[in-house]
């Protein structure tokens, strides 16, 4: 009867409900050892009996947890706890992967926008670099190539009793391409002083090529009285010629070039006006 109270006692410790955790992991358990079963006795003990009963129980229950504890060290049995929840902890990491990746991308879009910005900035510098290296060069390509018209040996021939008399000048192209005249007209006329300069031509076009080194003369009657041919041998009165030559080069670009001489009595030859109302040179870069 002894060992059978002790055996139910055994039972109820093991079968005794343990504390629930959330969501233990899986452990193995160890086999109940169970205790030698003794033949029910009918009668209850009582006196030193009793207390004996006792003893046997303790030292039972001893060995139980012996074996017990013996088994767990032999199989590792740890106890285990309960996982952290796991749609919180990646809710976390994941929403903080997403800021990170948010701001690298934002980082990354002002770094390329920044990175274009100085391209573009440099790209037109380099552009208008090169136009301006291209307009120097053209520049200096037109000063070099292009014509240059000279007017000059004026001449003035008195006549006999200044009837018959002639007026004459040469324009010569000293540059390096021809010169295509447009217009050239000259006036000549005794002044007392000195007459206001022309502006532009309105004569018809000539329709003449002057090649380099190439030139032509003008000449034409000047009708003097024998009263101002007199004034004007001793500087009383002034022949003056002012003109303007309107040629356009090989680039396109148009030049107007005036000029202006006086008799000068003293030296029997013209002389150049120093006034840039007669003696000019205007570039246009379209024909005017």
């Amino acid at each position: 009867m002894r060992r059978f109270i002790v055996f139910v006692c055994f039972l109820l410790i093991a079968s005794a409900p343990a504390q629930q955790k959330p969501a233990p992991k899986p452990v193995a358990v160890a086999p109940a050892i169970a205790a030698p079963k003794a033949p029910a006795k009918s009668n209850t003990p009582s006196g030193p009996d009793r207390q004996a009963t006792t003893d046997d129980s303790k030292l039972i229950h001893a060995a139980v947890e012996k074996e017990v504890q013996k088994y767990e060290s032999a199989h590792m049995l740890v106890p285990t706890s309960p996982p952290e929840p796991a749609s919180s902890w990646w809710n976390v990491r994941l929403t903080a992967g997403l800021v990170f990746v948010g701001a690298v991308q934002i980082l990354a879009m002002i770094l390329q926008a920044y990175l274009i910005n100085k391209t573009l900035l440099a790209t037109k510098q380099a552009a208008n670099a090169a136009t301006e290296s291209a307009n120097t060069g053209r520049l200096a390509l037109e000063t070099v190539s292009r014509p240059f018209l000279q007017v000059g040996e004026f001449e003035l021939v008195f006549g006999e009793r200044g009837h018959n008399s002639t007026v004459q000048y040469t324009i010569k192209n000293s540059g390096n391409t021809p010169a295509f005249i447009l217009n050239s007209f000259a006036l000549f006329g005794i002044f007392e002083g000195l007459p206001e300069g022309l502006d532009d031509v309105n004569q018809g076009p000539m329709e003449l090529v002057l090649a380099p080194a190439q030139s032509f003369t003008n000449a034409s009657q000047l009708l003097i009285s024998e009263e101002n041919l007199v004034r004007v041998r001793v500087g009383q009165a002034n022949v003056v010629i002012r003109g303007i030559v309107k040629y356009r080069d090989a680039f396109g670009n148009v030049h107007v070039q005036g000029f202006g001489r006086r008799w000068d009595s003293a030296s029997s030859k013209f002389m150049v006006i120093n006034d840039s109302g007669y003696n000019f040179e205007r570039r246009f870069p379209t024909q005017c």
